[in-house]
């Protein structure tokens, strides 16, 4: 009985220090600044000015091979980046980890979209979107303007990703002869 209530009183402090983190922390409704993570070099080192995303509805998913929830969602993604990419979506993942680990997870799994390869700029990024703590998974929806649309600490479900896309796809051609 001791043991519950400990692990109640615990689970209590720690929803309380995350609603005081939230409100401490707020998010900001768009993060510029934060945008620069996009310069972080890639998997083969090369790295991409801004321009290069710019006019496509970014999902930003920071993740690790370590993350049990990061390795969970990243087949959804693969399926959901297929699925839209020519409604001008387009996926990017944020490694916060050792680029050999994430080489070979990434070849296993078939990620079909870049993962730039960050530590401490990564983490920074995270916070500046609104993820003080740095936890993972977090995941950042950017509309074509650059503005936050949508962000969220944990692992991202299909539908719940797909409906917050659906409002910022892109016709394709079948859709404009319609």
């Amino acid at each position: 009985m001791r043991k519950l209530l400990v692990l109640a009183f615990a689970l209590i402090a720690g929803l309380a220090g995350y609603g005081v983190a939230r409100y401490i922390y707020p998010p900001s409704v768009a993060a510029p600044a934060a945008h620069r993570v996009l310069e972080l070099p890639d998997l083969v080192g090369v790295s991409h000015p801004p321009q290069h995303w710019q006019g496509k509805v970014i999902v930003l998913n920071f993740w690790a091979t370590w993350c049990p929830p990061c390795r969970e969602e990243i087949p959804e993604f693969i399926v959901l980046q297929e699925r839209y990419r020519a409604q001008g979506v387009q996926f990017i993942g944020v490694a916060v980890d050792n680029a050999d680990a994430v080489r070979r997870f990434s070849d296993s799994v078939g990620i079909n979209y870049p993962v730039l390869l960050g530590q401490s700029e990564a983490m920074g990024a995270m916070k500046d979107y609104g993820n003080p703590a740095g936890s993972l998974p977090y995941t950042v929806v950017i509309d074509p303007s650059g503005k936050v649309v949508a962000r969220k600490l944990g692992a991202y479900r299909y539908a719940d990703l797909e409906a917050v896309l659906r409002p910022h796809l892109q016709p394709t051609g079948a859709d404009r002869q319609l």
